[in-house]
C-alpha cells in the first residue's frame, strides 16, 4: 500500500505526462536562472520493466552539466539522473528527450529570484607596471594605487608587463594580467552571498572562486558573445584578436552564450563561441601566474647599485614594493609652439611612481630659435639663464581613491555631457587639477598656472580658463553644476561676442553600454548679454569602439559645444567664437566615433546644425607593427579640424584658403616611443601646402 502511494506522489511531479514509456520527475517546474534542476528520467520497455538504451536530449534554452547528452547521448539502464543548467535569462525551456523510437516533452519555467541586494565596494589587493582606473561617471583614467575602492561602473586598464589584483568580500580573486580592460557591471551584497559581473573589454584575466558560492551568489565574467559563470573554480578568460575563449583549470566553468545555450567547461578543457563543445586545453595554468615571477624579476634587476653593495657588507637591503613603479626616460628634441611663438625645445624626463605619489622630473632647455641664446626651464615671457632651472617638475600627484590633486599637462578637458567643455586642452602648457570625492560625491576645481622656474618658485598664469564641477548621486542618476571662466578678455570672431562665462546643470546616468543623460547651459557675454542652450544624447561602447550621439538647441545666439579642443588656437588668431549677435536659434546633432585598439586609436566627430553649418574634428594614431629584424614599425599621428568639411557640396576639408587645421607626423622608432625619428607635416591652409618638420625625440600623444 505504502508503494502505490509513492508511485501516485512521484506522478503529481511529473513535468512530461502521457503513453511514452519515458518518464520525467524533478522537484519542481522552475529553476532559477542561472541554475542547476536535476531530472530524473525513466525509461521502460513494453512490460513495464526497466530497459536499457541510449538517452539523447535537445534543449531550446539551456543545456546539461552530462554534456554528451546534447550529441552522442549517454547509456541509460532503466533510470539517469540528469542535471539542466539554466541560462542567464527568464523565460521558458523546452526540452525533447529520446530513447530509441520514443520520446517525451518537457517544459520549464526559468525565473530570477527577486532578491533586494545592496551596493558594495572593493579594494585593489596589489598591483604592478602600468596600471590605471576609470571611475564609472568619468572619461579620465587615473593612476591606480594600492587600496584604491572600485565600485559599480568602474574600469581598470593594465598595459605590457603590468597586473592588478582584485579580491573581493567572499575571498573570490580576480588577477587583471598586463594589455587588459575590464569593467565591473555588478556589485552587490545579496542576504549572506555576493553578486559579482565584470565585463571583460580585452586581454587576459586569471579568477579563483575559493569556495562554492551559495544559493543566490553568482559570479560573471562577460564578454561580447560567452559569459563565464562559476559556483567554485580556476579558470580564465582569454579575450585576444576580438575572440574569447575560456579556460578552466580546476571544477567546472558554465559558458552562457548569446543564444541560450549553456555548455560546461570541466577542468583541462576550454571552450570558444563556435565550437560544437568544449575541447582539451592548450593551455597550461602557469602561464597565467607568471605575474609572480614577472614581479620578482623585475625587483631584481631593478635594485639599485647601492643596494648591492649594502647587501655585500651584510647589511638587509630595503625590498622593493610592487607599488613602486619607475617610468623610462622620455627624450625629446623639437620645435613647441607656445603662445603663438615657436620655441627649439631640449628636454629629457623621468616618471616614477611610490604608491600613491606621481612624480614627473625632467631637464629641460629651449630656445627662440635653432643656434640662438640657450634659456632653461620652460618656455616664457621671462627666459632664465640659471642653469639650476633647467631641473624642471613636468608633473606631480596624489591620489587617494575618488580625490586627488595633480599638476600635469593640459591634454584634454570633458565636463557635464560635454555640451560646454569638450575635448579642449593647451598644448605644452600645465595645470593644477583638485578633486575631492567619496561614494560618488565630487568637487572638482582647475586651476591654469604653471611652475616655470624652478629655482625660483616662479608660477605663470599658463591658461586664461578657469573651470569646475559640482556632482552628487541621485537616484541612481549623478546630477552635476559645472562652471566656466575666461579671464582673458579676447577679441571674438566677426559678428559675435565675447564670453567670459558659462554655467550649466545636467544629469546622466551610466546604462548598460555607456552614458545616457542631458545638459542645460547658459553662456554670459562680456557686455552682460546670454544665450542658452540644451543637449541631449547618448555615450556607448561596442567592442573596440566608442560612439556618440545627441541632439542639440540654442536660443538667443547660443554657440554650442563653444569650449572645444581648437578655442585656445582661434582666441590666439583673434577668432574666439562666442554668443551670435544676430541671436540665431539653432537646432543640430553631433555624431562621431572614436576607437581603442592595439594598432589603431582615435576619434573622428562631425557635428552639424539645420542650417547646414558643420565641424569635422578628429584624431588619430595608428602602429604598423615591426616585421622581424629588418622593420621596426612606424608611428603615425594626426589631427583635422575644419568648420567648413563639405563646402560646396563637396569634400573641402584641405582646401586652399580654408579653415582646416591638420598635421600628421610619422615616426620611426628608434628605442620605442622614447627615442624616435621622423618627420612631421603641417598643412598651410593659406598656400595650399603642408609644411614640413624633422622631429628626433619622444613619440608622446594622448
Amino acid at each position: 500500500m505504502l508503494k502505490r502511494v509513492i508511485v501516485i506522489m512521484l506522478s503529481m511531479f511529473l513535468l512530461s505526462f502521457g503513453f511514452s514509456k519515458i518518464f520525467v520527475t524533478a522537484e519542481s517546474t522552475i529553476v532559477n536562472v542561472g541554475g542547476v534542476l536535476p531530472l530524473s528520467v525513466t525509461y521502460l520497455d513494453d512490460k513495464g520493466q526497466p530497459a536499457e538504451g541510449i538517452l539523447k536530449a535537445e534543449v531550446s534554452v539551456g543545456g546539461f552539466y552530462e554534456i554528451d547528452l546534447m550529441f552522442d547521448g549517454i547509456p541509460i539502464d532503466g533510470t539517469a539522473t540528469v542535471n539542466y543548467l539554466a541560462p542567464y535569462e527568464e523565460g521558458e525551456a523546452t526540452i525533447l528527450f529520446t530513447v530509441d523510437d520514443e520520446s517525451t516533452e518537457v517544459k520549464l519555467k526559468i525565473k530570477e529570484e527577486k532578491l533586494t541586494g545592496s551596493k558594495i565596494g572593493i579594494k585593489v589587493e596589489d598591483f604592478y607596471g602600468n596600471a590605471a582606473y576609470k571611475k564609472a561617471n568619468s572619461e579620465i583614467w587615473e593612476p591606480i594605487e594600492s587600496n584604491v575602492e572600485l565600485h559599480e561602473g568602474d574600469s581598470v586598464l593594465t598595459m605590457k608587463d603590468s597586473f592588478v589584483i582584485l579580491k573581493f568580500p567572499n575571498n573570490s580573486e580576480t588577477r587583471v594580467l598586463e594589455n587588459t580592460q575590464i569593467e565591473i557591471e555588478r556589485l552587490e551584497k545579496v542576504g549572506e552571498g555576493y553578486v559579482i559581473e565584470l565585463k571583460q573589454l580585452k586581454g587576459k584575466t586569471y579568477n579563483s572562486i575559493q569556495k562554492l558560492l551559495k544559493s543566490g551568489e553568482r559570479f560573471l565574467i562577460k564578454t561580447k558573445s560567452v559569459t563565464a559563470g562559476v559556483r567554485g573554480t580556476r579558470f580564465s578568460v582569454l579575450y585576444e584578436k576580438d575572440k574569447p575563449k575560456i579556460v578552466t583549470f580546476e571544477g567546472t566553468v558554465f559558458a552562457y552564450t548569446p543564444a541560450g545555450t549553456v555548455f560546461p567547461v570541466p577542468k583541462g578543457t576550454e571552450y570558444a563561441p563556435g565550437m560544437d563543445r568544449p575541447s582539451m586545453s592548450t593551455h597550461n595554468e602557469e602561464e597565467f601566474k607568471t605575474i609572480e615571477m614577472k614581479e620578482e624579476e623585475k625587483e631584481e634587476k631593478e635594485k639599485p647599485v647601492e643596494e648591492e653593495k649594502e647587501k655585500e657588507e651584510g647589511e638587509k637591503p630595503s625590498s622593493v614594493s610592487s607599488n613602486v613603479s619607475v617610468g623610462k626616460p622620455a627624450l625629446f628634441v623639437g620645435t613647441v609652439k607656445k603662445d603663438n611663438k615657436d620655441f627649439m625645445v631640449y628636454s629629457i624626463s623621468h616618471s616614477f611612481r611610490i604608491g600613491p605619489v606621481w612624480l614627473d622630473l625632467g631637464i629641460n632647455a629651449y630656445s627662440d630659435r635653432i643656434g640662438g641664446e640657450l634659456y632653461y626651464g620652460l618656455p616664457s615671457s621671462t627666459p632664465s639663464t640659471n642653469v639650476l632651472d633647467a631641473l624642471t617638475i613636468n608633473g606631480v600627484g596624489l591620489f587617494f581613491g575618488e580625490s586627488f590633486i595633480k599638476y600635469s599637462d593640459m591634454y584634454s578637458y570633458d565636463l557635464g555631457m560635454s555640451y560646454a567643455l569638450r575635448g579642449y586642452g593647451v598644448p605644452n602648457s600645465k595645470a593644477f587639477d583638485i578633486q575631492i570625492g567619496h561614494n560618488g560625491y565630487r568637487l572638482y576645481t582647475h586651476i591654469p598656472y604653471e611652475l616655470t622656474k624652478l629655482s625660483s618658485l616662479e608660477f605663470n598664469k599658463s591658461d586664461s580658463l578657469w573651470f569646475g564641477e559640482i556632482a552628487v548621486p541621485v537616484f541612481g542618476f549623478e546630477a552635476f553644476v559645472s562652471g566656466i571662466y575666461d579671464t582673458d578678455v579676447s577679441t571674438p570672431a566677426s559678428g559675435q561676442l565675447f564670453v567670459d562665462k558659462s554655467v550649466s546643470v545636467g544629469i546622466k546616468k551610466t546604462v548598460f553600454l555607456g552614458n545616457i543623460g542631458t545638459e542645460f547651459n547658459i553662456e554670459f557675454a562680456k557686455d552682460g548679454r546670454f544665450a542658452y542652450g540644451l543637449f541631449g544624447g547618448y555615450h556607448g561602447r561596442l567592442d573596440i569602439f566608442e560612439f556618440i550621439a545627441g541632439a542639440f538647441a540654442g536660443f538667443s545666439g547660443h554657440h554650442q559645444f563653444l569650449f572645444n579642443r581648437s578655442y585656445y588656437e582661434m582666441k590666439l588668431i583673434g577668432e574666439a567664437p562666442g554668443i551670435y549677435v544676430d541671436g540665431r536659434q539653432t537646432m543640430g546633432y553631433i555624431i562621431g566615433t572614436e576607437v581603442y585598439w592595439t594598432y589603431l586609436k582615435g576619434k573622428l566627430y562631425l557635428s552639424g546644425d539645420f542650417d547646414g553649418n558643420l565641424v569635422l574634428d578628429g584624431t588619430l594614431r595608428g602602429i604598423v607593427p615591426a616585421i622581424g629584424d629588418s622593420f621596426s614599425g612606424l608611428l603615425l599621428t594626426g589631427y583635422i579640424y575644419d568648420e567648413t568639411p563639405f563646402k560646396n557640396g563637396k569634400l573641402g576639408v584641405l582646401e586652399v584658403g580654408g579653415d582646416t587645421i591638420a598635421w600628421l607626423s610619422v615616426s620611426y622608432p628608434i628605442m620605442g616611443e622614447n627615442l624616435t625619428a621622423g618627420f612631421k607635416l603641417v598643412w598651410n591652409s593659406a598656400l595650399g601646402t603642408w609644411d614640413k618638420y624633422v622631429t628626433i625625440g619622444a613619440d608622446i600623444w594622448r
